[in-house]
C-alpha cells in the first residue's frame, strides 16, 4: 500500500460505546472483520497451549460455558484456576480438582478473583496502579506507596499476567478490563483520596513537564479539586494546540468551557478552540466559537479580543470563499487595531486583508497591503505574521510569473517558520509550487511531501487538500493519469468534508482535464460543468476563467469546434478582468489553433499582437514557443510560405521537444507536402506523447502514419 494512502485499523467491543467507523467520512473505503469466538477445535488448541497437560472433557466443557469462546477471557479463567490451585495435573488430562469447583460468572469476578488471591502488598500496588489509568508511571506508582521499592511488586503481578513492561518507567495493565475490574473494586472515597494523592505526586515529580499536563486535570477532576483541575486543563489545551494533537485540545478546550469559571479566561478558550477548528477545517464550529466570543463583548466589553476574533473569523470566511463577509470582518478588525494603536495585531489583520485581495485577483492592492503589513510585523516584532506575509507577498509574484522575487519571498518565510519552528508546511507548499512553474518538477514533488508529512503532523486538513491536488498535478505533467485521478479524487473527497468550494471548484476541473486527458469528453464536461458553477457561486473571476478555458480545450479536443471557439473566449474575457495573463497566453493561442483553419490572416494577426503584448515574465517559459508558432501561422494564411517555412525552421531548432517543435514540421508538412518534414512531426509528436500521453496527441500521430 502508497504511504499516501495509510492503512488505519480501528478495534473496539460493541458492548462498549459507539462503533468507530460511525468517526469516518461514509465516503472512505473500509473493511469491517468481526471477530467471531474461537470454534471448538481452536479453543482446544488454545487450552492444550496453555496447560501442561491435554484438558479433560469436563474442564473444556467448563471453561466453554463460561468464556464462550473469547480467548482473553479463556486465559483468564485458566489463571485463575491454577493460580488457586483449582487444576489437578498429576494424570493423563488437566482436570478440576471437583466437580463443585465453580467457575465465576463473569470475566470482571474472575479478575478480582485473581486480585483478591495476590499478596497484600503486591494486591494494594496494583490497586494504585489502576488509579493510574490503562499505563503508568513506576515512579508515580512508587509515590503513591511512600516510596517502597516496588520492583518485586511489578515482577510479581508480571508473572500473573496482569501487566507488561513499556520501558524503564512505562508498563501497561495487560487488558483494559483488568485495570477496569481492579479500578471499580475500591470504595469511592478511596479512590478520590488516591486521586488527589497521584495528582500531588505527579506535581511534585513532574510539575513543570507540559506532557503531564493532562494527567493532572484528570486526578485533580476526579479528586474533586476544581480549581487544579481547571488550571491544568488549560495548560494541557495550550500544549496540545501547539504540538498539534487537535483532538486533545479539542477535548481539554471543552472541559475548561463547560467548567471554567472566569469569564475572561473562557472567552480566550473559545477563541482558542475556534482556531483548532479552523486549522482541522471544521469552518462551522470554528465561526459558532468566534460568535459566541464576539456576542460576548457586547455585555463584558474587550476592544482587543474583539479585533482578535474577527480577524479571524475574516481569516475562516475567506478559506469558505466568502470574500466580501471576509473583508467586512477585517475591516472592523483593523480599524479596532488602529484605534488601539496596536501594530502586531494591525499587521496580521492587514496580512489577512492582503490574503482576501490575492483571491480576488486585485494584486496591487494587495501588494500594498501586504508590504504595509509586512513593515508593521518588522516594527512590532511579530515574527510569525512576517513569516505569512512573506508568503503572500511570494504567492503574488507567484500568480504574476515574477518566479525568482517569488522565490526570494518563499525562501525568507521558510528562514522564519524554521527558526520559530512553526508552519513551515504553508512556506514549503509556495516554495515548491515556484519549482513546479520553473519546471523542477522532481523538486517540486520533494517539497510538496515534505510539507504533506509537516501538514499530518499538525493535522492540517486544508494545506493537505493542497498539497493532494499539487502531487497529483505532477502525476499528470507525468502523463501518470491513473495516479493523478485516484489522488484528486481523494482529495476532492477531503473538500467535501470541509465544505471547502474553492478546493472544490479546482478539483472538478482538474478531474475534467484528466478525464479530457483520457478520452472521456463526457466525464471530462461534467466535472467542467461542475466547476464552472462552483466559480459563478463564489464571484471567483480567476477560477471562472480556467474552467472556461479548460472546458473550450477539451472541446477543441473532441472536435467541437464551435463550442470550443465560444468558451475561450469566454475565458479570455474572464482571465484578463482578473489579470491571469499566464491563461489568457494559453487561450488566446488555442483560438489561433481553432481559428487557422479559416485560412484568414487577420484574426490571427490580432491574436500575435495581443499575445505579444503581454510581458514575457508573465508568461511561463515552457510555453514561450506559442506566440512565434501563432506569427508562422499569419505568414501561413497571407500566403507566404517561404517565409513560414523559415520560420517553421527557426522554431524547431529554438523550441527542441516541444509541441512548438512538433507544430513547425506539421506546418512545414502540410505547407509543402514533404515527407521529411512529415517524418520529423511524426517523430516530434512522439516525443511530446511520451512526456504527456494525452488522447489528443494520439490522435494526431495516428494521423501522421
Amino acid at each position: 500500500m502508497e504511504a499516501d494512502h495509510p492503512l488505519i485499523a480501528l478495534l473496539y467491543r460493541p458492548s462498549h460505546g459507539p462503533r468507530p467507523g460511525e468517526a469516518v467520512p461514509t465516503a472512505s473505503p473500509g473493511l469491517s472483520i468481526e471477530l467471531s469466538p474461537l470454534e471448538g477445535p481452536d479453543q482446544r488448541e488454545l487450552l492444550e497451549s496453555s496447560l501442561p497437560l491435554p484438558p479433560s472433557e469436563g474442564l473444556r466443557r467448563a471453561i466453554r460455558e463460561r468464556a464462550e469462546g473469547n480467548p482473553f477471557f479463556m486465559e483468564q479463567m485458566l489463571n485463575y484456576l491454577m493460580d488457586r490451585g483449582l487444576l489437578d495435573c498429576t494424570g493423563e488430562r488437566a482436570e478440576l480438582t471437583s466437580r463443585a469447583v465453580e467457575l465465576p460468572g463473569s470475566i470482571l469476578e474472575v479478575i478480582i478473583s485473581r486480585v483478591d488471591a495476590l499478596e497484600e502488598e503486591i494486591r494494594q500496588t496494583v490497586k494504585r496502579a489502576s488509579v493510574l489509568g490503562r499505563s503508568f508511571n513506576t515512579r508515580v506508582l512508587s509515590g503513591m506507596l511512600s516510596g517502597i521499592p516496588i520492583d518485586s511488586h511489578l515482577l510479581s503481578a508480571s508473572e500473573a499476567g496482569l501487566w507488561s513492561r513499556l520501558s524503564e518507567l512505562q508498563y501497561i495493565f495487560s487488558h483494559g478490563l483488568i485495570r477496569e475490574a481492579v479500578y471499580g473494586m475500591q470504595m469511592e472515597g478511596q479512590l478520590v483520596r488516591l486521586h488527589l494523592l497521584a495528582g500531588e505526586i505527579i506535581e511534585e515529580l513532574y510539575g513543570d513537564d507540559p506532557r503531564m499536563f493532562a494527567d493532572l486535570s484528570y486526578h485533580y477532576e476526579k479528586s474533586g479539586r476544581t480549581g487544579a483541575m481547571l488550571e491544568y486543563t488549560l495548560k494541557a489545551a495550550s500544549y496540545a494546540a501547539d504540538n498539534y494533537r487537535n483532538r486533545e485540545a479539542v477535548e481539554m478546550y471543552r472541559k475548561f468551557i463547560a467548567r471554567g469559571d472566569d469569564p475572561e479566561k473562557v472567552r480566550e478558550a473559545r477563541l482558542d478552540l475556534g482556531d483548532v477548528f479552523g486549522l482541522m477545517a471544521d469552518w462551522q464550529e470554528a465561526i459558532a466559537l468566534y460568535d459566541e466570543v464576539i456576542a460576548s463583548t457586547e455585555t463584558l466589553p474587550n476592544r482587543p479580543l474583539l479585533g482578535r476574533t474577527l480577524s479571524r473569523k475574516g481569516f475562516i470566511r475567506h478559506r469558505m470563499g466568502e470574500n466580501t463577509g471576509a473583508l467586512e470582518c477585517l475591516s472592523e478588525a483593523r480599524d479596532i487595531f488602529s484605534e488601539l494603536g496596536n501594530d502586531a495585531g494591525l499587521s496580521g489583520v492587514m496580512n489577512n486583508i492582503g490574503t482576501v485581495y490575492i483571491d480576488l485577483n486585485r494584486y496591487q492592492e494587495a501588494v500594498s497591503v501586504l508590504e504595509s503589513a509586512l513593515a508593521l510585523a518588522v516594527g512590532s516584532g511579530a515574527e510569525e505574521e512576517e513569516m505569512f506575509i512573506c508568503s503572500n507577498l511570494g504567492l503574488i509574484y507567484q500568480r504574476m510569473n515574477h518566479l525568482e522575487k517569488a522565490a526570494d519571498y518563499f525562501k525568507r518565510s521558510i528562514s522564519t517558520a524554521e527558526r520559530l519552528n512553526r508552519r513551515r508546511n504553508i512556506a514549503l507548499l509556495n516554495y515548491g509550487n515556484v519549482k513546479y512553474m520553473q519546471s523542477r518538477v522532481d523538486e517540486a514533488e520533494a517539497i510538496y511531501r515534505e510539507a504533506m508529512e509537516i501538514a499530518g503532523e499538525m493535522g492540517d486538513r486544508h494545506v493537505a487538500r493542497v498539497l493532494m491536488n499539487n502531487i497529483a498535478a505532477i502525476h499528470s505533467a507525468r502523463g501518470e493519469f491513473a495516479e493523478a485521478l485516484e489522488m484528486f479524487t481523494g482529495a476532492l473527497n477531503l473538500a467535501r468534508s470541509m465544505n471547502d468550494r474553492k478546493g472544490l471548484r479546482l478539483l472538478n476541473q482538474s478531474i475534467g482535464e484528466i478525464m479530457s486527458f483520457l478520452g472521456d469528453y463526457e466525464a471530462s464536461g461534467e466535472s467542467f460543468a461542475r466547476a464552472v458553477e462552483t466559480a459563478e457561486e463564489l464571484g471567483d473571476e480567476r477560477g471562472l476563467g480556467t474552467a472556461l478555458g479548460k472546458t473550450g480545450l477539451m472541446l477543441m479536443m473532441k472536435g467541437d469546434n464551435r463550442g470550443a471557439l465560444d468558451r475561450l473566449r469566454e475565458a479570455v474575457r474572464f482571465s484578463s478582468h482578473a489579470d491571469d495573463l499566464q491563461s489568457v497566453w494559453e487561450y488566446r493561442f488555442a483560438l489561433a489553433r481553432l481559428l487557422r483553419e479559416r485560412n484568414d490572416p487577420a484574426p490571427l494577426a490580432e491574436l500575435a499582437g495581443k499575445m505579444a503584448a503581454i510581458p514575457e515574465d508573465r508568461v511561463a517559459p515552457i510555453g514561450l514557443w506559442q506566440l512565434p508558432v501563432v506569427r508562422m501561422w499569419v505568414e501561413e494564411a497571407s500566403g507566404n510560405h517561404d517565409k513560414a517555412l523559415e520560420m517553421a525552421r527557426r522554431i524547431a531548432g529554438d523550441y527542441p521537444g516541444t509541441e512548438g517543435e512538433a507544430l513547425a514540421w506539421l506546418t512545414g508538412y502540410e505547407i509543402t507536402g514533404d515527407q521529411g518534414n512529415r517524418e520529423k512531426a511524426l517523430g516530434a509528436y512522439k516525443v511530446v506523447h511520451e512526456g504527456n500521453p494525452i488522447a489528443y496527441y494520439r490522435k494526431i500521430i495516428d494521423s501522421l502514419k
